[in-house]
């Protein structure tokens, strides 16, 4: 929608663009009925309880999965797949990753959330 880097400045408008447009399409299929999956980041934890009411108020019951795998898998996957990255993906260079990977704030114990551990494969 918005190109594959658009300019960092213009980010944090078009993240909120995004996301209000998914929770839209959510919200009307949960509304059907339907099950829905968000594969957001869940950066904060302001972020998890915001989407946590969000689904609850719909009538939804939210699940979070906590998908992980060592830090240096994963930024290593990420630097590969923007080497050569698909027509309609974010591309994230090295200080990208880093400046993204230090605003992560991990669940905590008293967060209710599913956890998968990833391998170092």
């Amino acid at each position: 929608m918005y190109g594959q880097t658009p300019p960092e400045e213009d980010y944090g408008e078009i993240f909120v663009r995004v996301e209000n447009l998914i929770w839209d399409v959510a919200l009307s299929a949960v509304g059907a009925g339907t099950d829905v999956i968000l594969d957001f980041g869940f950066w904060s934890r302001e972020s998890r309880n915001v989407d946590r009411n969000r689904a609850s108020a719909a009538g939804a019951v939210a699940k979070l999965y906590y998908i992980s795998c060592p830090r240096r898998i994963a930024r290593s996957r990420t630097l590969d797949r923007s080497r050569n990255p698909p027509l309609d993906s974010l591309w994230i260079d090295r200080a990208a990753y880093d400046k993204l990977d230090a605003l992560f704030e991990p669940l905590r114990k008293d967060e209710e959330f599913i956890a998968i551990q990833g391998g170092d494969a």
